[in-house]
């Protein structure tokens, strides 16, 4: 992989539940890591959902190899967000990792 490729810096963030002071359990997202990536937009979509017109940016994030990433987490580019859909270990060489990710609108 070409280093000049990854140019921009991504944080990689994992969910994490706290309870507050009042006993209820708050969702909040910390940062695992921050990396050099490359974004790129593959298209965008439309659908319905719930009688709503909704829309979908999807992007592909490219990095280097990094064990533990899941589905679970997302990647946060400046101040836009991005939902983990799949993970492609490309070539199976743990050498690249191209994550397939959805723009939370």
């Amino acid at each position: 992989m070409r280093a000049g490729l990854l140019r921009h810096r991504v944080s990689l963030q994992a969910s994490a539940e706290t309870r507050g002071s009042d006993g209820e359990i708050t969702r909040t997202w910390v940062t695992v890591t921050t990396v050099w990536a490359s974004v790129a937009p593959t298209g965008g979509k439309e659908y319905v959902s719930e009688d709503m017109l909704k829309a979908a940016a999807s992007h592909l994030i490219t990095t280097r190899y990094r064990p533990g990433l899941d589905t679970s987490m997302r990647v946060l580019f400046g101040t836009r967000v991005f939902n983990i859909e799949s993970i492609v270990n490309k070539d199976e060489r743990d050498r690249e990792l191209v994550l397939v990710c959805q723009e939370a609108l």
